[in-house]
């Protein structure tokens, strides 16, 4: 029963996710999505690998999550808005807002706390401890629907309300190094589990590059 209950709650995150308006609510469905993925990934009572693995996503989920946070509040600092909409119109309107360090580190925790969620290169370290820890069906959803939340979360920062010409180069950058590390290291594997994993992590590299293209299209 818990199985069904906590996938219906990470479901229920994501589909929030997609409506989100403002970084707030695009946050809190994130997490929403993800808090109940600790649990699923330690099901396996028993096993310390389970466990081993569930502790590793705990963390650096949160450490990801706290990053994201502390991104937008020097966002609101900076701005003194958080509607997505609203922060670009503010972006486009003021252009001396990006010639500010804080706007600068604000744009740089947000679009690094995302990629921790997606597990881009070099925020992929917990992927293939937590995706061979985790029961098969659990490793599965892992690598699409969460990935499929960190994406979306990414997609409606850089469309709406983050100035392209900071999280182009960033996003084009991390872009490459997912794709290179995820296929070269995958070529090495010998548990199928991990080379999931390592696909994944490449598969986001995939994903990254056409957002890091969309981003710099607008700047210019």
């Amino acid at each position: 029963g818990e199985y069904c209950f906590l996938l219906a709650c990470s479901m229920t995150g994501g589909v929030v996710l997609g409506a989100a308006g403002d970084l707030i609510t695009l946050i809190v469905a994130l997490e929403t999505l993800t808090l109940p993925l600790y649990v699923l990934v330690g099901l396996r009572r028993g096993s310390l690998a389970s466990a081993e693995a569930a502790v590793t996503f705990f963390v650096v989920s949160v450490v990801a999550t706290t990053l994201t946070l502390l991104g937008a509040a020097l966002l609101y600092a900076a701005t003194g808005g958080l509607h997505l909409e609203r922060l670009g119109a503010l972006f486009a309107d003021r252009p001396e807002l990006l010639d500010l360090p804080l706007t600068t580190v604000a744009v740089a925790l947000v679009v690094l706390g995302l990629a921790f969620k997606v597990a881009a290169v070099p925020f992929h370290a917990w992927a293939p401890a937590t995706y061979d820890g985790a029961p098969l069906p659990v490793a599965a959803y892992l690598s699409t629907a969460s990935k499929l939340g960190g994406v979306v979360a990414l997609l409606a920062v850089v469309r709406h309300a983050l100035p392209a010409e900071v999280t182009g180069p960033v996003l084009a950058l991390l872009a490459v190094l997912t794709m290179t590390v995820g296929n070269l290291v995958a070529l090495r594997q010998r548990r199928t589990v991990r080379l999931l994993a390592w696909s994944s992590v490449a598969q986001a590299g995939y994903i990254l590059a056409p957002l890091g293209a969309l981003a710099l299209a607008a700047g210019r």
